[in-house]
C-alpha cells in the first residue's frame, strides 16, 4: 500500500496556515499538454492534459500541503475534480484523505479511504473484528456527518460532507482526524473486551538488554502448554514501554485458571533446578524445555555480566576524571606558603629520634 506523504512530517507546520494571506486564490494554469494548481500564484501540483476538462492533483509535500490547507472549500475551481492530499495515520490505520465538488450537487466533500497496513498488525484480535466493531462506532460518532461508509478490503471509504464555501480545507481535516482517532479508540476497548473475556492477558517490562530472549520464552509458552495437553495460541504486542503477553485457549470449554496456574509454573522455572529423568515419552520434550531455560539464563547472565563491565568503566572514568580535576586545581601539589613537614619524628617517649632523610638514621 503506498503512502502519500505522512502526516507527521508536516503537522506541526499547519499551526502557522491561519497566518498566510488570505483570502487565496485558486486557479488552474495550462502549459503544453500539462495543467497545473496554483495558489496566490505558487504552483503546488500538477497533472497531465485532458480532453474532459475535469482534472485530479495529488499534494504530498509539507509546503503545498499547509497552502491549500489555508484556503476555503469554496475556491475550488470548477474543473477540479478532486485533489488528493498527504496521507497520515491513526494507531491502527493509514488514512488517504481527498476533497472535491460533489457530484450533482453544490456542495463540496472529503472522502477518506482507510486501511489497516496487514503487515504491521499485532493486535490480539483480528482485523476484521476490529473492522466490524470500528464501523458502527462510526456511525453513532456524535457531533459529525457522514454520508457515506462503505467497507473495502480490511478498511473503509467515509464521505464527509461540507455545506459551507467558507470553510477552511484544513480546519476540516483536522477536525476528521480527532474524530477517527476517537472512533478508533472505541473499537479497540470493544475489540480488547470481547477478546480478554476469552484470554488471559498479562502486562511485563523488560530491561532493553534481555528484551529479545524474555520474548522468545513466552512465544515458546504455546508450545509448553501443548505439551502438557492444552491447545492454545499466544501473542506478543510491544508497547510504549511495556509488553502485552495474551494467551488464547483454542478449546472455549478450556478453564484460563488452569492456564493461568501453568504460566506460574512456567515463569518460575528459570530459578528451578532440573533434574534428568528415564522416562523415553516425554524426553525430547523435557530436553526441549531445559533448552529453553538455559538459553533464557545463559543471556539473563550475559546481560549482568555486560552491565557489571559497563559500570566498573564507568566508575574508573569517573575516578580518573576526579583525580585529573585535582591535579588541575593543584590540589595534589603543595600549597604556597604550606608548612613543611618537621626533619625528624620521635618515638618511644624520646628514646629514638628518626630523621626525615634516606641516608641517615640517628639514634
Amino acid at each position: 500500500m503506498a503512502r502519500h506523504g505522512g502526516w507527521d512530517a508536516y503537522s506541526f507546520q499547519l499551526i502557522y496556515y491561519y497566518s498566510l494571506p488570505h483570502p487565496s486564490m485558486i486557479e488552474l494554469t495550462t502549459q503544453s499538454n500539462k495543467v497545473f494548481l496554483d495558489v496566490d500564484g505558487k504552483r503546488i501540483a500538477e497533472t497531465p492534459k485532458n480532453d474532459r476538462n475535469s482534472y485530479s492533483f495529488s499534494i504530498e509535500e509539507p509546503t503545498p500541503t499547509v497552502v491549500i490547507y489555508a484556503c476555503e472549500f469554496g475556491e475550488l475551481p470548477s474543473t477540479v475534480e478532486r485533489i488528493f492530499l498527504s496521507s497520515f495515520r491513526t494507531e491502527l490505520m493509514e488514512h488517504h484523505p481527498s476533497i472535491g465538488r460533489e457530484e450533482d450537487a453544490d456542495g463540496y466533500s472529503i472522502a477518506v479511504h482507510s486501511f489497516i497496513e496487514l503487515e504491521l498488525w499485532n493486535q490480539i484480535y483480528t482485523p476484521t473484528s476490529f473492522i466490524r466493531d470500528l464501523k458502527p462506532t462510526i456511525a453513532r460518532y456524535p457531533g459529525i456527518e457522514i454520508t457515506e461508509i462503505q467497507s473495502e478490503s480490511f478498511g473503509l471509504r467515509l464521505v464527509f460532507p461540507i455545506y459551507n464555501p467558507k470553510t477552511k480545507i484544513g480546519d476540516s481535516v483536522r477536525k476528521i482526524i480527532g474524530f477517527l482517532e476517537a472512533s478508533e479508540l472505541k473499537a479497540i476497548t470493544e475489540c480488547l473486551k470481547e477478546e480478554k473475556g476469552n484470554s488471559l492477558a498479562t502486562y511485563f517490562s523488560f530491561p532493553e538488554d534481555v528484551k529479545t530472549p524474555c520474548e522468545q520464552y513466552l512465544l515458546y509458552f504455546g508450545e509448553f502448554l501443548k505439551d502438557v495437553g492444552i491447545n492454545a495460541s499466544v501473542q506478543i504486542k510491544e508497547e510504549t514501554d511495556r509488553v502485552l503477553f495474551s494467551v488464547t485457549p483454542r478449546d472455549s470449554h478450556e478453564a484460563l485458571d488452569r492456564i493461568r496456574q501453568v504460566l506460574d509454573l512456567y515463569l518460575g522455572l528459570p530459578t528451578a533446578t532440573f533434574t534428568t529423568t528415564d522416562e523415553k515419552e516425554y524426553r525430547l520434550e523435557v530436553q526441549q524445555l531445559t533448552a529453553n531455560v538455559m538459553h533464557l539464563k545463559s543471556q539473563l547472565m550475559l546481560a549482568q555480566a555486560m552491565l557489571e563491565a559497563k559500570n566498573a568503566t564507568i566508575e574508573a572514568q569517573r575516578d580518573r576524571l576526579i583525580f585529573q580535576g585535582q591535579i588541575i586545581e593543584g590540589r595534589l601539589l603543595p600549597e604556597p606558603g604550606q608548612r613543611k613537614e618537621p626533619d625528624k619524628e620521635e618515638i618511644l617517649d624520646g628514646l629514638v629520634e628518626i630523621k626525615n632523610t634516606r641516608e641517615k638514621v640517628s639514634l
